[in-house]
């Protein structure tokens, strides 16, 4: 799970003419990117508990 390497796969497929197409793919890989930042801060952060919960009720 690297995240500057999913943000490198995300700007090429969405500058892909082909991606239009898609738009719910895009979307998909907006809410991955999303969450692997957020697992990604909370990892820093030393949490260690169940960091999907965690994102999930802090998006609510």
């Amino acid at each position: 799970m690297n995240t500057d390497e999913a943000m490198v796969y995300y700007s090429k497929f969405k500058a892909n003419p082909r991606s239009a197409s898609a738009p719910g793919l895009i979307e998909i890989l907006q809410r991955t990117i999303t969450f692997m930042q957020r697992r990604e801060a909370g990892v820093k952060s030393g949490y260690s508990g169940n960091l999907p919960e965690k994102i999930a009720v802090s998006k609510q």
